[in-house]
């Protein structure tokens, strides 16, 4: 059974655990279901360990959450930032050769690799460790070691969760999200004017309200997407189930601002996605990207590929599985994974695709077998 290091940021609520937790918790430090201090926007960093079974779910061992001392300094004068510990550690993960660069040194080839980074953004009615062990078992379907999850508070996963309170606190992330990016990509930038190589990428990708909560991110980046200095800030943006609008890769108050500054940008999608039918239906919210896609592929870059998974996956009794078809349904996982390795800039080239009559547009074709593990451990 393999262990997954997730390392994560949060705007949860923290609290301290029961006597049987804090063996899990060793820091004495745990997350919950509200937003923290500030209106959300107070973050807390750390690291945690996950065993994860190839063809099931995961199992929390331990979290470490990273010392911080931003009102106080310690008995040297100095503040203690907890995300500067962990994105040091995530460094060394990524980029373990990386060196103090000297003068007049040439740049390096780069070549896409497995130990690029890739953040997570989870759904709805996911607890912390719901988010937590989902984010490690994306790691080990996708063959990704280096993964970052941003877990906020969108509900327990017990039956009744509260739908509009969570994609409130969705909207209200947002902030916190976009400030979690800025401290990361102002890492990686503190490194380059050091001198030092971290010659790595950093892939995104969303799931179901995740893309939500991501729109609200993009909107509170915009100023910074706007500054004259602004570059290539993610090399993929995978959008999976989105319960978003299906016109927010058109809009300027959605996910389209960020696009210019992404390699590629995909989007998996099926109307078979039961969970998104509630969405879309019983709210009620506007037709979901998640169930058909971009709403027009020709008002959205070029850089953008819809792939609906319908064929895929199984759409019988049991369809709220399908919502996880990202974890669950093997060529789903092997269609995303060779799209974060690919560079080659023709979309038709990676995995089973069909294209369809957008040229744009494509399907995988239908492949059986059984899914990766079928315990339901989150709605969305």
């Amino acid at each position: 059974m393999p262990t997954v290091n997730v390392y994560f940021a949060t705007n949860r609520q923290p609290y301290q655990p029961n006597r049987r937790d804090r063996a899990v918790y060793a820091d004495g430090i745990a997350f919950g279901a509200e937003l923290s201090t500030h209106d959300g926007i107070s973050l807390r960093f750390g690291k945690a360990e996950v065993d994860v079974q190839p063809r099931g779910d995961g199992e929390l061992r331990r979290v470490a959450v990273a010392e911080e001392r931003l009102l106080k300094a310690t008995a040297d004068g100095q503040l203690v930032f907890g995300s500067r510990a962990v994105f040091d550690e995530l460094r060394q993960a990524v980029a373990p050769d990386s060196a103090t660069l000297s003068t007049g040194s040439r740049p390096v080839a780069y070549h896409h690799s497995t130990n690029d980074l890739l953040v997570v953004l989870h759904g709805y009615a996911n607890d912390f460790e719901g988010g937590i062990i989902g984010a490690a078992e994306i790691a080990e379907r996708l063959g990704r070691p280096n993964i970052f999850a941003f877990c906020w508070p969108s509900g327990e996963r017990a039956v009744g969760v509260n739908y509009h309170d969570a994609r409130k606190n969705a909207e209200a992330s947002g902030k916190a999200i976009g400030r979690a990016f800025r401290i990361l990509l102002g890492f990686l930038e503190d490194l380059s004017k050091r001198g030092i190589r971290c010659n790595r990428k950093i892939d995104v990708m969303a799931h179901s309200m995740g893309n939500y909560a991501l729109r609200h991110a993009v909107q509170a980046m915009r100023p910074d997407l706007e500054s004259p200095s602004a570059g290539a800030l993610f090399d993929n943006l995978v959008l999976v189930a989105a319960d978003d609008d299906a016109d927010t890769l058109e809009n300027d108050d959605g996910i389209a601002p960020i696009l210019p500054y992404v390699r590629r940008t995909t989007v998996y999608y099926t109307h078979k996605d039961d969970v998104l039918q509630y969405s879309d239906k019983v709210k009620p919210n506007r037709d979901r990207l998640g169930q058909i896609g971009p709403k027009q592929m020709s008002a959205v870059p070029d850089s953008v590929v819809a792939i609906d998974v319908s064929d895929a996956v199984r759409g019988d009794d049991d369809g709220w599985l399908d919502h996880w078809y990202h974890r669950k349904t093997p060529l789903v996982v092997a269609d995303i994974r060779e799209s974060l390795r690919s560079e080659n800039p023709n979309p038709a080239a990676i995995g089973s695709r069909q294209r369809l009559s957008d040229a744009r547009r494509f399907k995988l074709n239908k492949q059986s077998g059984r899914r990766l593990g079928t315990r339901r451990t989150s709605r969305s």
